[in-house]
């Protein structure tokens, strides 16, 4: 059998190191643009220099070929279906038995006058990272980073907590939309606030400035703000040209639509990681999900049934959009569901303690479908239960006989603190 796996991301190197693990003889070939094997969701804490260099990379080249698991640097231009063939930039052309799409995801471009051009950088690559590392770490300045999602609130941290005057836009009322709620979403502000971070909600950039090509200011629709350099981190977007033009079906959020098993609508096609799209365990709503640990899932689960076909399959449970990161030693914690998410029969239950908070959604059943935690007494294994809770859709029965929500959080709050060890079943 010959396996052909595009994309040396996460999702993909799992899915090729998955395939070997069954699979001894297959022959895996795994295309990539790149020849470096890295993580970017570390770029942030190595920008502040907390994490070392060396820990972006997965896997080296090296260690994928004593798995004999050939590498291929170079692009895949095109996807034969009908002669089950990956075509590549230099004229060659790859034979598939099976073919598993891992192409991740790009930085959305803003239309923003004066975009392109010097100064202004995206942070997906590796050459991205390694452009704005030089440049924060040669001398001091100020940053307008424009997104106050994840990747911006760390960016944000990250150049704050090295001498950076920094400045961060997002044009919704509030950062981390995706992850937090109106209120707790405040409480991130102040303390970022408060640790010198210059934060606009509510506002939108139109333009940058540029003297001599190099970046001077961006305006807003409210400021004009000085600045040296520029970062964007507004988003990004699944790569499914490959996909599109194969006829492989999209998704309603421009992902690839996929089964429980990570199957396309081709036959012997299976996707994974970035460039996918599925269902959410809380919400049930079709969500994309550009995180480290569903995309190692997805890449199991589809190497797994590329190997497996024939046999007993594994299912993909839903994605669970487990963030957490530290934020001035702070850690905010959320399953990526708000109100937003959800039409009616939502309610909101909520508590602050000791310079923490907690709010918690619950469905009409009962069943806890949102979590939002900030704050600093809390360690990561303490916070399972509840997530456990959550991923088998159970009702919230030690709720159900109460009614007050003052009452309703005082039993649930003790299960964040705790060791998973002392809850009892």
């Amino acid at each position: 059998m010959k396996s052909v796996i595009i994309g040396a991301g996460i999702a993909g190197v799992t899915a090729a190191e998955t395939i070997r693990r069954l699979n001894k003889d297959c022959e895996i070939t795994l295309v990539s643009e790149e020849d470096a094997l890295y993580s970017p969701c570390i770029f942030p804490r190595c920008l502040s220099k907390e994490i070392d260099f060396n820990k972006i990379f997965i896997k080296r080249i090296g260690d994928l070929q004593k798995e004999n698991i050939t590498f291929l640097k170079q692009k895949a231009i095109r996807i034969d279906k009908n002669q089950k063939k990956v075509f590549l930039a230099n004229g060659n052309a790859i034979k598939f038995d099976k073919l598993i799409l891992s192409t991740g995801s790009q930085p959305i471009i803003p239309p923003i006058e004066g975009v392109r051009g010097e100064g202004v950088f995206t942070f997906k690559s590796l050459n991205d990272f390694m452009k704005v590392y030089d440049i924060v770490h040669k001398e001091k300045g100020s940053a307008v980073i424009i997104g106050g999602g994840v990747i911006g609130v760390e960016i944000a941290y990250a150049l704050k907590k090295i001498g950076w005057d920094i400045y961060l836009i997002e044009s919704l009322d509030r950062i981390l939309p995706r992850l937090l709620d109106l209120k707790p979403s405040l409480f991130l502000k102040n303390i970022m606030e408060n640790n010198g971070v210059h934060i606009l909600t509510g506002e939108r950039a139109k333009k940058i400035n540029r003297v001599r090509e190099k970046v001077e200011s961006v305006i807003t629709d409210k400021h004009e703000i000085k600045c040296d350099i520029v970062i964007l981190t507004v988003g990004m977007r699944p790569r499914t040209e490959l996909a599109r033009e194969a006829g492989i079906e999209l998704g309603q959020y421009g992902g690839i639509k996929v089964n429980s098993y990570m199957m396309t609508n081709i036959n012997n096609i299976y996707a994974c990681g970035d460039c996918i799209e599925t269902e959410e365990v809380s919400s049930r709503n079709t969500k994309l999900s550009l995180l480290w640990h569903t995309a190692k899932l997805q890449g199991h689960i589809a190497g797994y049934n590329v190997v497996m076909q024939s046999g007993i399959q594994k299912k993909y449970p839903g994605t669970l959009n487990l963030t957490i990161i530290d934020v001035f030693d702070i850690y905010v914690i959320s399953n990526a569901n708000t109100l937003d998410d959800f039409k009616e029969g939502v309610k909101v239950i909520e508590k602050e303690y000791e310079g923490n908070y907690l709010r918690i959604l619950t469905n009409a059943n009962g069943k806890i479908v949102s979590i939002q935690f900030l704050g600093k007494n809390l360690t990561i294994e303490t916070f399972g239960p509840m997530f456990g809770i959550m991923r088998k859709g159970e009702e919230t029965k030690i709720l159900l006989n109460v009614e007050r929500k003052e009452e309703i959080i005082q039993k649930i709050y003790p299960l964040l603190l705790m060791s998973p060890l002392l809850i009892k079943k």
